[in-house]
């Protein structure tokens, strides 16, 4: 049965906005990029000259929350892992991988492999 045609969905308000705070703290953590740069060095993300006043606002803050709890978000979810989440922890263990040309498929293979040599990890992994 042919799945029903329906209009495209607006953009969420605010959406677009967390995107960038994702690859913004991503770049500081990851890549080591400069905040100050990544905000309006050189290296700064394409999509911020394109965000309302309102939605960079938003950005700014999710960032800077992130940033400035890091420590207590990493010593509260490593207690949580310690611990283990309780009836149901050994339900499905998805991933997603981001990687730097879609569809990519060495890469993908490379994150696949190194699962599966990684301890208390299924085999399972399609």
């Amino acid at each position: 049965m042919p799945r029903p045609r329906t209009s495209p969905q607006p953009e969420v308000p605010g959406l677009a906005a967390r995107r960038i705070a994702v690859d913004i703290v991503d770049g500081v953590l990851r890549k080591k990029i400069a905040l100050d740069e990544q905000l309006s060095g050189r290296a700064a993300h394409p999509g911020l000259a394109t965000l309302p006043d309102r939605d960079r606002a938003l950005m700014r803050r999710l960032v800077a929350t992130i940033l400035r709890r890091l420590g207590t978000l990493r010593h509260l979810l490593g207690d949580l892992m310690a611990k283990g989440f309780g009836a149901g922890v050994n339900g499905p263990f998805f991933v997603a991988v981001k990687t730097s040309t879609p569809g990519d498929m060495t890469e993908l293979g490379k994150v696949v492999a190194a699962l599966a040599v990684t301890a208390q990890v299924p085999s399972s992994l399609l």
